[in-house]
C-alpha cells in the first residue's frame, strides 16, 4: 500500500557561562537548556496510520569547570556537573503480520510459518516518561616531568538515577615532543555513555539498561607548519561493550517480535585513521582540510546460531 510521511520536528539549545579569574587559574560556571521535539505521522491512501510519534526530550544542566595551575610543571582540571532530564515519549507502531517471498519460487508469496506458527506482531506503543537526574565529575592532572614530556592522567564519575547505574572511566595521555614544532601524542580511556531516553522508554525492562562502554587507544602524530597552521594524524581503535540491542537480535529466531525490548549484550570495534589541517585566522584567509577512513564491526552471539538456517527460503 502507498505510505505517506508527515514529519515535524524543531530543537533549540542556549546558556550563558561566567568565567571568573583567578590567581593562578580560572572557572566556569555554565548554565544551559536543550529541547528536541517530533511530531511524526506516517499514514497509508486511506489516511490509516501506521505509525506515529509525538515527543519532547528536554535537558537543563549546570556545569562548573576549573583549571588550576600550581607550577609550570603540575596544572590541575576539575570540574561537576547536573542534568536534569525530562522526557516524553508518545509513539505508536499498528499490527502487522510478515509474509515471505521465496527466492526460489519467484510466485511465491505467503505467511511466513516458521515453526509452525504465523508471524504476527501486535501493537507497540511507548507512553512513558523519564523524570531523572544525571551526575558527573571529574578530575585530571598534567605534569610535565622535563621540557619535552607531558603526562595526562584523568577520573570521570557517571551516575544516571533513572537507571541506578554509575560507572568510573580512567583515561591516562601521553605526549613527546620529538621538534619544537612535532609531538608525538598516545592516549588511552574508558568511556561510558547512557542509553538514549527512547530506548529506556520503549519497553518496561528497559528501565535497568547498562551504560554502553567504550575503550578507545589512540595514536597521533601534531606538526605545527608555522604559527597559523597546524596539522594532525591520528590511528585509533575503538572496543565497544553493552551496547543495548533489541533482544529480537539476540535470539535463533531473526523474525521474533520486537515489541521495543532491549539488552546490553551488543559488541564491536571501530578501527580508523584521520588526518586534520586547520589554519587559524591569517590576514584574509582560513580554513579546514579533514579526511576520515574507518572500519566499523558488530559481533551478535545469535548470528553463529543463525549460520546455514533456512528460513521460509531466506539464507542466513
Amino acid at each position: 500500500e502507498e505510505e505517506n510521511v508527515r514529519a515535524r520536528s524543531h530543537q533549540y539549545a542556549g546558556g550563558v557561562t561566567l568565567r571568573s579569574l583567578w590567581s593562578k587559574g580560572f572557572s566556569d560556571l555554565t548554565i544551559s537548556r536543550a529541547l528536541n521535539y517530533w511530531d511524526t505521522f506516517v499514514y497509508d491512501a486511506s489516511g490509516d496510520p501506521y505509525y506515529t510519534n509525538k515527543s519532547t526530550e528536554v535537558e537543563n544542566t549546570a556545569k562548573f569547570d576549573g583549571v588550576f595551575q600550581f607550577s609550570k610543571a603540575h596544572e590541575l582540571s576539575a570540574g561537576v556537573s547536573y542534568k536534569q532530564v525530562h522526557a516524553d515519549h508518545n509513539m505508536w507502531a499498528e499490527a502487522d503480520t510478515l509474509f515471505v517471498w521465496d527466492v526460489a519460487d519467484p510466485d511465491s508469496f505467503h505467511l511466513d510459518t516458521v515453526k509452525d506458527t504465523l508471524k504476527t506482531y501486535e501493537d507497540w506503543e511507548d507512553n512513558e516518561e523519564v523524570h531523572s537526574g544525571k551526575m558527573a565529575a571529574y578530575a585530571q592532572y598534567k605534569w610535565r616531568p622535563g621540557s619535552r614530556i607531558t603526562m595526562n592522567l584523568g577520573l570521570r564519575y557517571d551516575r544516571f538515577a533513572y537507571t541506578g547505574h554509575a560507572h568510573v572511566g580512567p583515561r591516562v595521555g601521553l605526549s613527546y615532543a620529538l621538534t619544537p614544532n612535532t609531538t608525538l601524542n598516545a592516549a588511552y580511556g574508558d568511556h561510558y555513555q547512557s542509553p538514549d531516553y527512547v530506548e529506556l522508554t520503549a519497553h518496561p525492562k528497559n528501565e535497568t539498561l547498562d551504560y554502553k562502554r567504550t575503550r578507545q587507544t589512540v595514536f597521533g602524530l601534531e606538526h605545527l607548519f608555522r604559527e597559523d597552521t597546524k596539522g594532525t594524524l591520528e590511528v585509533y581503535y575503538k572496543a565497544y561493550t553493552d551496547v543495548p540491542v533489541p533482544k529480537a537480535w539476540t535470539t535463533p529466531d531473526p523474525f521474533d517480535s520486537f515489541q521495543g525490548e532491549r539488552v546490553s549484550e551488543g559488541e564491536g570495534d571501530a578501527r580508523g585513521i584521520e588526518f586534520f589541517l586547520q589554519r587559524k585566522m591569517s590576514g584574509n584567509f582560513q580554513g579546514t582540510l579533514s579526511y576520515s577512513y574507518s572500519c566499523l564491526l558488530y559481533t551478535s552471539d545469535a548470528a553463529d546460531e543463525l549460520d546455514g538456517v533456512d528460513l521460509g527460503g531466506r539464507r542466513i
